[in-house]
């Protein structure tokens, strides 16, 4: 019986394979993960190497290497759009805010203060990427305004930790790449964020180096979302966020960090 058995066995192992050849395929090698892209480096209010915020910076930061410039805008009292980080600047040990003085004023107390538009004329012949940081008293259409009346809109990227700046940003450029940034504690993941991403229109966020984690990473990549880091400035917190897959680092040394990666 078992001999009997044998033959009749082997016909149908044969009729099976005839008719599922897919069955007799060798399996598929598993396919090499892509390359990893290595990350944009921004130039840290144009870079350590010359005055923070400075038409210098600006004008030579691309010797650098870095693929784009990030600076910072404030609002005067008279509505001029300025290139300065502080919320208040000293002069002499005297405290001046910002939004409380005129554009002349604010030239009076530092000469070397540049507007947007003075900034974005010395950035534009380099074809680099801008970054624009709106802080909370910056005005959103007139930076968007600053930007699409010389046609870099397509390398500007702004982003706030503020909401309405974008918000402005957004009604005068429905095109704006936005991002939202978060302090160094700030929670950069969730469905809360998700609501605000979807909400304020934005394609990247801007998380603190000490606060990336690969599940951050995957889980704004998966929503088609950019995460970009600051600050960086050492050649291993770099190595490692490269490997997080981060798109893109702000750094007062891109020279630096690009040999890192």
């Amino acid at each position: 019986m078992k001999h009997r058995l044998k033959p009749v066995l082997a016909l149908l192992l044969l009729l099976a394979l005839a008719l599922c050849p897919a069955a007799a395929a060798k399996p598929k090698a598993t396919e090499a993960p892509e390359e990893q892209k290595k990350a944009r480096l921004i130039a840290h209010r144009g870079g350590a190497r010359w005055p923070e915020n400075s038409l210098e910076a600006f004008e030579k930061f691309p010797s650098t290497g870095a693929d784009a410039v990030e600076l910072d805008v404030r609002s005067t009292k008279d509505g001029a759009q300025v290139v300065l980080h502080d919320e208040d600047i000293t002069v002499k040990g005297e405290a001046y805010v910002v939004a409380e003085q005129t554009l002349t004023e604010i030239r009076a107390l530092v000469p070397k203060m540049c507007t947007l538009d003075e900034a974005l004329d010395v950035i534009a012949p380099s074809g680099k990427d801008i970054y624009l940081h709106l802080k909370e008293t910056a005005d959103g259409e007139k930076c968007a305004r600053a930007v699409m009346d010389p046609g870099l809109q397509s390398r500007a990227f702004y982003f706030s930790r503020t909401e309405p700046q974008l918000e402005q940003v957004y009604a005068a450029d429905p095109e704006a790449k936005l991002g939202l940034s978060f302090k160094k504690e700030g929670k950069a993941i969730g469905k809360s964020v998700e609501k605000k991403v979807k909400k304020l229109h934005l394609s990247f966020l801007v998380v603190h180096k000490d606060s990336v984690y690969t599940k951050l990473v995957k889980y704004w990549h998966k929503r088609e979302i950019e995460v970009v880091t600051w600050t960086v400035n050492d050649r291993m917190d770099a190595k490692w966020l490269g490997k997080k897959g981060v798109d893109a680092m702000i750094t007062d040394d891109p020279g630096k960090i690009k040999g890192a990666l």
